[in-house]
């Protein structure tokens, strides 16, 4: 099965759609055809390696990506294009996979989507009495098992769970759950420790959006026909 994608609606990137495809075949039974300028624009990962996307349709295998993560870029660069991003009804765990992905293959305008739609379903809810949080253990496990010490990602948990860890000591019937998580993961205790301890009296907490948020600098990205670059969004570049 071939995917397909919204008709587009604008014409201010169409140019992004020029020159030659990448074809994608991730053993799911779809294949994706993604145009080179597209892709490079948004991925620094790819975006090195543009020179190999010569005139023609490339194949590339990729048996360790998540397929969904990857469907989720893929519509993701699709949207940007049509200038509409829909709120996504994504569960977290595929939220999560779907950050590491934009992680692994230098895609900041992706992960930046994709942590604005984290933080939507983790951070408080002013509806709820008390600004309860939403980050169960649960939650905090399965993140946890995904997430890369030291990233946005994991300085998000670590906040976020800062409030619930503070909470949980003033009931003491949670307090067992909560140790048993940070008895798991002893990195986080370590640092969560040393958040409380720097917060004084008050508890850490998660920040607006913006602060996990990466700043995404425009560089030149892709390959046109004629040789030309194009202008895309992401900043930087991995390594192989």
């Amino acid at each position: 099965m071939v995917a397909t994608y919204p008709a587009l609606s604008s014409l201010q990137d169409l140019r992004l759609l020029e020159g030659p495809s990448v074809k994608f075949e991730l053993g799911s039974g779809t294949t994706y055809l993604i145009p080179a300028a597209l892709l490079c624009a948004h991925s620094g990962y790819f975006h090195e390696r543009s020179a190999t996307f010569a005139s023609g349709s490339v194949t590339r295998s990729g048996p360790i990506w998540s397929t969904d993560a990857f469907r989720m870029f893929i519509e993701y660069l699709f949207a940007t294009v049509n200038q509409e991003l829909p709120k996504s009804t994504e569960s977290l765990r595929a939220l999560v996979a779907a950050w590491n992905f934009g992680n692994d293959f230098d895609a900041k305008p992706f992960k930046n989507h994709v942590m604005t739609q984290i933080h939507e379903k983790l951070a408080w809810n002013p509806s709820l009495q008390g600004f309860e949080y939403t980050f169960t253990r649960a939650k905090v496990r399965m993140c946890l098992t995904k997430a890369v010490p030291g990233s946005i990602l994991y300085r998000f948990i670590l906040d976020t769970i800062g409030l619930q860890w503070h909470n949980a000591h003033q009931i003491p019937h949670v307090q067992p759950g909560w140790i048993k998580v940070l008895d798991e993961f002893p990195e986080l205790r370590l640092d969560l420790l040393a958040a409380i301890s720097a917060a004084g009296s008050g508890s850490p907490t998660a920040l607006p959006i913006g602060a996990y948020l990466e700043v995404l600098e425009p560089t030149t990205s892709s390959p046109r026909e004629d040789g030309t670059p194009l202008r895309g969004p992401h900043s930087g570049g991995v390594k192989p």
